[in-house]
């Protein structure tokens, strides 16, 4: 029916907003935990080495895993109320709610 500011704002503020806060935490958080557990292997103290390395790998694993599950915590399409949209827009259609793309 058009383009609604207050729409493009709620997908952006409410959803993709969340969505950039919730993505970064499985990259950071995932690896360290298993980096605290391997710091005490034997095999770790003998190839300290390989710790950043490893660290680079568990980092790129996480963000292959969790990327894709981040991303679907909010679904491409949304609904909003008409009531809730401009008013010019509210008039182009007698639907009760309405749907748009909130983009990645």
């Amino acid at each position: 029916i058009g383009t609604s500011k207050i729409a493009a704002r709620k997908a952006l503020l409410k959803e993709s907003a969340m969505t950039r806060l919730v993505m970064p935490l499985p990259i950071v958080v995932v690896p360290s935990i298993i980096m605290r557990f391997l710091d005490n292997t034997k095999w770790l103290k003998r190839n300290p080495k390989l710790a950043a390395p490893l660290t680079a790998v568990l980092a790129t694993v996480s963000f292959a895993i969790s990327l894709p599950l981040v991303i679907a915590i909010y679904p491409q399409h949304s609904q909003i109320k008409v009531s809730e949209i401009e008013p010019e827009l509210r008039t182009r259609t007698e639907e009760k709610e309405v749907y748009y793309n909130r983009g990645l």
